[in-house]
């Protein structure tokens, strides 16, 4: 079972776990960041053009901009976040942090 893209935890989820909640429901307010989260791990394990392609779509959604020249993952994950204002490793370990929280101790 595949636990790395938030479309197969959703299947998973639903499949195992009745409603899938409280997962799904928490899931899905961060499952944009979650899937580039997911983009991003994909391009520093993997060269490959849909690993690179990828990672293009991850620069789109964080800068809102084509890239002129390349930027590696590293250089990616110390850039600032333009809507949090903080580094993009921090969102990023934030948001996986909000998630688990939301996972492990739902509102009632």
């Amino acid at each position: 079972m595949s636990w790395a893209k938030p479309s197969a935890i959703r299947d998973l989820v639903t499949t195992y776990i009745d409603n899938g909640w409280p997962i799904i429901d928490m899931l899905a307010t961060k499952a944009d960041e979650l899937a580039d989260c997911e983009r991003l791990r994909n391009r520093i394990a993997h060269r490959s053009p849909e690993a690179d392609q990828q990672f293009k779509v991850v620069q789109r959604n964080l800068l809102g901009t084509e890239r002129l020249f390349s930027i590696t993952p590293g250089q990616l994950l110390r850039a600032r976040h333009r809507k949090h204002k903080v580094l993009v490793l921090r969102r990023y370990l934030d948001v996986m942090g909000e998630t688990i929280l939301a996972i492990t101790d739902p509102p009632a």
